[in-house]
């Protein structure tokens, strides 16, 4: 049990002193230790190594025994601006009229020829001579 312990202190050395044991159960054993990141006492509760190795065995043997994982993207799957690139080159001179251009505008509306604030009409309508 002592092997346990020691190995416990050097896991948790960078974050936490450990003092004594509190108490001890079926499933866990209690420690108080000292947070050294927040200068305090807390507890911490560490399952039996047992239980661990236990339940990663459920996990592997039983619970994802018949799982075969496969990556999503494959090592031959291009990049989605790759499959693009046709429909890009041929929109791309139709799209560069809505970037904006920051060397020759203040901002985006005014390159849209937007006046900015916008005023509406008497009847909601944003426009030339619309009253505010």
């Amino acid at each position: 049990m002592s092997d346990n312990l020691d190995r416990l202190k050097d896991a948790l050395s960078e974050r936490y002193t450990i003092e004594h044991e509190i108490g001890a159960g079926g499933m866990a054993t209690v420690y108080l230790a000292h947070d050294l990141k927040h200068d305090r006492k807390v507890a911490v509760k560490v399952l039996r190594p047992e239980l661990v190795e236990q339940a990663w065995d459920y996990f592997r043997n039983v619970q994802t025994k018949d799982v075969t994982y496969r990556p999503l993207i494959r090592p031959d799957d291009r990049p989605a601006i790759e499959l693009n690139a046709d429909i890009m080159a041929r929109y791309r001179p139709q799209m560069q009229e809505f970037y904006y251009d920051a060397s020759r505008f203040d901002t985006y509306l005014e390159q849209l020829g937007v006046e900015y604030p916008t005023l509406r009409t008497a009847d909601g309508r944003c426009g030339v001579g619309a009253i505010p």
